[in-house]
Parts: structure tokens; C-alpha cells; sequence
């Protein structure tokens, strides 16, 4: 059987065994495996992450039909209404650039409308019925646009069929307006809810490996049980 000495730079038979670093030991250390019950916050909140972008789609699609439904049917200021079967004098007070005459829907066909004094007005014929709105039974349509150069008194005569002259300005802000923000609710609040999810999720998944590893670091440090650091 070999002899071993140790001391005085002299050793016989075998080697001294060489010490073994603190990090080696952590190293070699195999980190238990942790209840997934145990790490927080439980991963019933990444049901939020994914909850966020469709309740931000549906909220768009309502505030794009509500954007949509608020921008038409706005009544215009009515400054003259006329049942038919004579002219109608309107006091336009304003060179507004939305002054309209409107006649009823379904007229066929649309009757010519004049105004004077002509030196001072332009009455020009409208496309498409963007313009309208419904008063009582009636519903109206603008048909013509008056370009007012002076504000004034204004004869206006439509060949006996009824016919109202009103500034439709509000009708077309609430037009404008309520498209842009129609629009901008169908695709800004989608994205928003897609942010916030993924924005959600991220911190979730950063929280719980954050905890995952205090887990296992507590348990691989125990004096008892799964193998520990302390030597």
C-alpha cells in the first residue's frame, strides 16, 4: 500500500486531489424543477396579452359606425322654407360657401331653381345626395348650391315645387369630422390594443422568468433536500 506524506513540497504515491473552485461547484449544480404554480404572476395573465388587440379591433369597428352615423343626417341652419307654389325671399347673412337649396327626395325631375338678384348670386347644380337631411315626413335633399358673393336678400323660386335654403356648413364639418374619426378609430385603436398586449405580455413573460429564477436559486441553496452550494 503506498505510503502518502504531505508537507515540505514532498508527496508520495498518489496526488494530492486538486481543490475544486467555488464556480465549478455552482456549476455542476442542476437546478431543481419548480412548480409552475408557484411562479408569479400566474400565466392566466397572458390571457390579458391576448385579450387587449381584439377588444382594441372591436372597439374600432364601434367607434367606426358610430363615426360614420354621427357625420350624416346633421341638420343644416335652415334660413327659408318653402311648401311650394311661390317663390320664397331667404336673408342669406353670410357669404358662407355651404349655402344649399334643397328639395324633397324623390322629385323627378329636379326643378330648375333660379335666384336674384343674379348679379350677386350663382346657383350651381349638385351631384349625389351628400347633402340631406330629414325634417318631420320630408326627407331633404340639396340639389343646388348658392354662391353668395354679399351677404343679403335673395329671391328664390324652384318652379313651384317645395324647396328649403339653409347653410349646411355644420352638416359638412360633421361630414369631414366624423369620417376622420371613423377612420382613425377603425385602424389607430386596433394598433393600440396590439401595443398594449404585446407591451403586456412582454412584461409577464420578464416577470415570471424573474421569478423562476428566485425559485430555483432558493431551492438550490437549501441545506436539505436538492443538492446545494454550501460545501
Amino acid at each position: 500500500m503506498a505510503e502518502h506524506v504531505w508537507g515540505r513540497g514532498e508527496c508520495r504515491g498518489r496526488r494530492r486531489p486538486a481543490p475544486t473552485s467555488s464556480r465549478a461547484l455552482e456549476d455542476a449544480v442542476v437546478m431543481p424543477l419548480i412548480d409552475s404554480t408557484q411562479v408569479r404572476p400566474r400565466r392566466r395573465w397572458y390571457a390579458l396579452a391576448g385579450v387587449l388587440p381584439v377588444l382594441g379591433i372591436i372597439v374600432g369597428v364601434i367607434a367606426f359606425v358610430f363615426g360614420l352615423w354621427a357625420s350624416v343626417g346633421v341638420r343644416p341652419d335652415v334660413a327659408v322654407e318653402s311648401r311650394g307654389g311661390a317663390e320664397s325671399s331667404a336673408s342669406i347673412v353670410s357669404s358662407s360657401t355651404y349655402w344649399m337649396v334643397y328639395v324633397p327626395r324623390g322629385t323627378a325631375p329636379v326643378p330648375p331653381c333660379t335666384a336674384s338678384p343674379a348679379t350677386s348670386v350663382e346657383v350651381t347644380p349638385l351631384r349625389g345626395d351628400l347633402f340631406s337631411y330629414r325634417s318631420g315626413g320630408t326627407r331633404w335633399e340639396a340639389q343646388y348650391r348658392l354662391v353668395v358673393t354679399s351677404p343679403g336678400y335673395y329671391t328664390i323660386n324652384c318652379g313651384g315645387t317645395p324647396f328649403v335654403v339653409a347653410d349646411a356648413t355644420r352638416t359638412a364639418n360633421a361630414a369631414a369630422f366624423g369620417t376622420l374619426g371613423a377612420l382613425g378609430g377603425l385602424l389607430g385603436l386596433p394598433c393600440v390594443g396590439l401595443v398594449a398586449g404585446f407591451v403586456a405580455w412582454l412584461v409577464v413573460f420578464l416577470r415570471r422568468r424573474g421569478s423562476r429564477k428566485r425559485l430555483e436559486l432558493a431551492v438550490a441553496h437549501q441545506p436539505y433536500g436538492w443538492p446545494s452550494t454550501r460545501w
